[in-house]
């Protein structure tokens, strides 16, 4: 599978499949917002492996299995899996993943212990009952400031936000049209099951549609530095080690 990236606006970049050197631009803009951030789709038979950052892949098909050290995990729709540096997998039958790559800090519980233990994290995004009436889950919320993004789950209820000054990423992930209109214009861009929609800074959105869709707000550098001051301040600094109470690979 692979994915372009067709530019909706100055600041906004459509991406669909079949694009490779659209794709690029997407990823280019993000890059230059935030030069610790940048946004790629693997190969469809690639062994999943980041060099220089941290990987956040997001799932868009559905029955893979990613495997490593004799361990292998089922990844379904909507699921993210966090990815250490330097650290290399194998999925099966084939990937089909949106990928983002961070070149800054890593999660804080990704220390030795945790890698020898685990290897990779998933993050499970349920099967969408739990979205019930409320219409939106919070799969890693703004309080988990282990991470550079937030990640939320939406389902056939309208949601609408602000990139503020962030960037945003909204997945379609099927099971319908996923509808979004994005900036001053109110432009409507539908995106089909895979497809996504980039947002820069300062833009007003709504998302809503029949089918299941991913929201992920990504943050500047010196924003996640902030959340994590923040944090500190409130009594909730991140820990360095993994807690066994939160969300871990099953």
């Amino acid at each position: 599978m692979r994915y372009g990236a067709t530019v909706v606006t100055g600041r906004s970049y459509l991406v669909s499949r079949d694009d490779p050197h659209a794709l690029r631009l997407a990823a280019d803009a993000l890059h230059e917002w935030e030069p610790c951030w940048d946004l790629d789709v693997p190969d469809r038979f690639a062994r999943l492996y980041e060099a220089d950052g941290t990987l956040y892949g997001f799932c868009v098909g559905d029955a893979m299995t990613v495997s490593h050290n004799h361990r292998e995990q089922r990844l379904a729709t909507a699921d993210l899996i966090v990815v250490p540096r330097e650290l290399a997998l194998d999925i099966e039958p084939e990937v089909e993943l949106i990928a983002l790559r961070h070149s800054g800090a890593p999660p804080d519980h990704f220390r030795e212990r945790f890698i020898q233990v685990w290897g990779f994290e998933q993050i499970a995004a349920g099967a969408g009952e739990e979205l019930g009436r409320a219409g939106c889950v919070a799969v890693i919320p703004a309080e988990d400031v282990r991470y550079p993004l937030t990640y939320s789950l939406t389902n056939d209820w309208p949601l609408r936000g602000s990139t503020r000054m962030n960037s945003v990423l909204v997945i379609a992930y099927g099971g319908g049209p996923c509808h979004v209109t994005a900036g001053a214009a109110r432009a409507r861009h539908t995106l089909a099951a895979g497809d996504a929609l980039l947002m820069g800074p300062g833009i007003e959105f709504a998302v809503e549609g029949d089918g299941r869709s991913g929201v992920v707000t990504l943050f500047h550098e010196l924003g996640q530095q902030g959340r994590r001051l923040d944090a500190a301040r409130a009594g909730r600094p991140a820990g360095p080690e993994f807690d066994p109470a939160s969300r871990r690979p099953r």
